[in-house]
C-alpha cells in the first residue's frame, strides 16, 4: 500500500506508539503478535519508554533501544504526545507488566527532534531520545549512519516492539514482540514495512527495524505511524536522515 493511500485518509492515520492502558490492563495474552509475530526473550536492548502522571494508574506506552550507556532512541511523538505533567520511565525486560516500578531506570531528560509536527507525521523528523539519569549495563545496538540504499527495497527487516498483538481488540500491550518482514518501499523521510498479516502496531512506536548490513543487525528505522487498527503496513523513520540529531546527545 502507498504512502499517499494513508494522507489521503487523513482522519483515519494515528501513531503507532502511544498507547494508554493501566497496567493492569496491559495482559499480553496471545502469542501471535506484534501483529503476526511472536513473544521476544531475547533483545535486551530493546526497552519499554513509560510516561506516566506522578500518582496516576494509566500512563502512555512505547518502545525504545538502547543505543548509548545513557541514551534510548525513540519516536519523537512518544516523548511530546503524552499528558502534560508526564514523568518518563526507561523499563528493562521482556514484559512490561511484570516489573517492579523499583527496577524501572530514572530518566534524566527527553528531547524531540526540534522539527517534528504531530499534525504531519508523513514530514517525518519523528524521531528523539531519552537521557538515562544513569548508564546502563546494557550493551547498545548499532544504529544506520550512512545513507539507506534503494536497493534494500525487498530485503527484509526484523521489527520489535512492545505494542498490541490486535489492532480491532486492542489487546497484548506490554509484552516484547518480535517479526521479520519485506521493506516495502523508501522514500525520502520513512521506509515502510509488513503486510496485512504482520506488522508494527500501537506500543510499537520507537522500536526498531534491524536490517542485517554486512553480517550485523543494524537500526535502520524507528516506528512512525499507521493506519488505524494497525490495518496494512507501517511506517518507519529513517535513522539515517537523523545521525547529526541523534549524535549530539551521544
Amino acid at each position: 500500500m502507498k504512502k499517499g493511500a494513508f494522507i489521503c485518509a487523513a482522519a483515519m492515520l494515528c501513531v503507532a506508539c502511544t498507547m494508554e492502558a493501566a497496567e493492569s490492563e496491559m495482559t499480553g495474552q496471545s502469542q501471535d503478535a506484534i501483529v503476526g509475530g511472536t513473544e521476544d526473550a531475547a533483545d535486551p536492548a530493546v526497552v519499554a519508554v513509560y510516561a506516566r502522571v506522578p500518582g496516576e494508574t494509566k500512563g502512555s506506552l512505547c518502545t525504545g533501544e538502547v543505543i548509548s550507556p545513557t541514551v534510548v532512541l525513540t519516536a519523537a511523538h512518544c516523548i511530546t504526545e503524552v499528558t502534560p505533567g508526564s514523568v518518563h520511565y526507561v523499563v528493562p525486560g521482556n514484559k512490561f507488566q511484570s516489573v517492579p516500578a523499583s527496577q524501572w531506570l530514572a530518566v534524566k531528560e527527553v528531547h524531540a527532534d526540534p522539527a517534528f509536527d504531530a499534525q504531519h507525521l508523513e514530514a517525518g523528523h519523528d524521531i528523539g531520545v531519552v537521557i538515562l539519569a544513569q548508564p546502563t549495563t546494557i550493551r547498545p545496538l548499532p544504529f544506520l549512519r550512512a545513507p539507506l540504499p534503494v536497493d534494500a527495497v525487498g530485503q527484509r527487516v526484523r521489527l520489535v516492539g512492545y505494542g498490541l498483538d490486535n489492532g480491532f481488540r486492542q489487546t497484548g500491550a506490554g509484552t516484547k514482540r518480535t517479526v521479520n518482514v519485506p521493506i516495502v518501499s523508501i522514500d525520502d523521510v520513512t521506509l515502510e514495512t509488513g503486510n496485512l498479516f504482520q506488522k508494527a502496531c500501537s506500543g510499537d512506536s520507537g522500536g526498531p527495524a534491524f536490517l542485517d548490513i554486512n553480517g550485523q543487525e543494524t537500526i535502520v528505522g524507528v516506528t512512525s505511524y499507521g493506519f488505524i487498527f494497525c490495518l496494512f503496513e507501517a511506517f518507519y523513520t529513517r535513522v539515517d536522515l537523523y545521525t547529526d540529531f541523534i549524535e549530539q546527545y551521544l
